[in-house]
């Protein structure tokens, strides 16, 4: 019972997150990133649907995404709240991406920008 009920709140969390996130993110190119996060309660698939008129989350999608994004959901808060950039995360290996590396991480670095 507490476990499903961890589960469930750290899947709401993270929706909220990337909603809050989605609203303040305006996409360098349409496309989608999948979001592979890593959360207390195991690894959690979203994605990220950019357009020209902005993005959303999404539960899933039918065709591949350009990029995937593996990231902690600590590290992936700090980013979206603007504590630390997408691109320093990369670099210091808190984040991994498998695709069109320059489209994720030029979506990945407007994360947070807003926030400040």
């Amino acid at each position: 019972m507490v476990a499903a009920v961890r589960t469930r709140a750290v899947e709401e969390t993270l929706d909220r997150l990337l909603a809050w996130s989605c609203r303040h993110t305006r996409p360098v190119r349409p496309g989608v990133v999948r979001l592979v996060v890593d959360t207390p309660a195991g690894d959690r698939d979203r994605y990220v649907v950019a357009t020209d008129e902005g993005c959303s989350p999404a539960g899933a999608v039918f065709h591949q995404p350009n990029a995937t994004v593996r990231v902690g959901q600590e590290c992936l808060t700090r980013i979206v709240l603007g504590e630390q950039r997408g691109s320093v995360a990369f670099a210091a290996g808190l984040l991994s991406i498998e695709g069109d590396v320059a489209f994720a991480m030029s979506w990945v670095d407007q994360w947070g920008r807003e926030s400040k």
